[in-house]
């Protein structure tokens, strides 16, 4: 299961838009380079880089259609993916885009889920695995039950489909297990099954000692719970602070627009 971070070159000439972005991908996992311009974009490119390029269409000096073909034409950056982001959803818009070699193409107000769903595409499609659910970093205490007995511990991550839980000495891969997490307020009672382990030696630093969890059984109730609270999570204090209109949430989505 791959934990390395990847780096994500985010174009787009409005700082706004850029600033809300980057924090929500940042809460995504993922490590950011903004960039206010195309050709800004492309001096990066050559420096430093990145696994994912996200470029918005509608930009002064050079619109994103342009830098995509340079992307797509230089024999050093073609084997970036790029994801495209505008407020155009003509057909013969993505079409183009699609044609020039873009790995994907999202319309403003992006869809939280949508996004997931591209960027796990893109980087995890080649090798057959990717997240199917979003998920956030979660410090809180869980009581984990095995046969009859009880443990005390503390998540890493949450999502809608599972946990990862810290344990310096993790559970075998295949244990079942039953989890008494509260989630505002109410705490719910989950049947689960430890798919991943790492133990304390190793590679520190991409994550600690634990056991990642994936939830069996859920009821839509309870699934509903989770997913709307991974996407308070994500972005409702952002939402609450905003100044002008970026990100809303509705039907337990986040939307972002420019």
């Amino acid at each position: 299961m791959p934990f390395n971070k990847k780096v994500i070159l985010l174009i787009d000439d409005s700082e706004t838009f850029v600033m809300y972005m980057a924090i929500l991908l940042k809460r995504m996992g993922y490590d950011i380079l903004p960039a206010k311009n195309g050709v800004e974009a492309l001096k990066l490119l050559n420096i430093l880089p990145p696994d994912l390029v996200m470029l918005d269409i509608q930009m002064p000096v050079v619109d994103g259609i342009k830098i995509l073909a340079e992307i797509k034409k230089n024999e050093n950056t073609s084997a970036i993916p790029v994801i495209m982001l505008s407020s155009d959803a003509k057909s013969e818009t993505v079409e183009k885009c699609m044609s020039l070699g873009c790995s994907g193409y999202l319309t403003k107000p992006v869809m939280l889920e949508d996004l997931h769903y591209v960027i796990q595409d893109v980087f995890f499609r080649a090798i057959g695995w990717k997240r199917k659910h979003i998920r956030v970093q979660h410090v809180s205490q869980v009581t984990l039950i095995k046969s009859e007995e009880r443990f005390d511990l503390f998540t890493e991550t949450l999502s809608q489909g599972g946990m990862y839980v810290r344990k310096k000495n993790p559970f075998p891969v295949g244990t079942q297990v039953k989890a008494l997490l509260e989630v505002e307020g109410e705490v719910l009672d989950l049947d689960g099954m430890v798919i991943y382990n790492k133990g304390i030696y190793g590679d520190f630093f991409k994550i600690p000692p634990g056991m990642a969890i994936e939830f069996t059984g859920v009821s839509e109730k309870t699934s509903a719970m989770l997913t709307g609270y991974v996407s308070g999570l994500l972005a409702e204090d952002l939402i609450n602070a905003q100044e002008e209109s970026v990100l809303s949430m509705k039907n337990n989505r986040v939307e972002i627009t420019n």
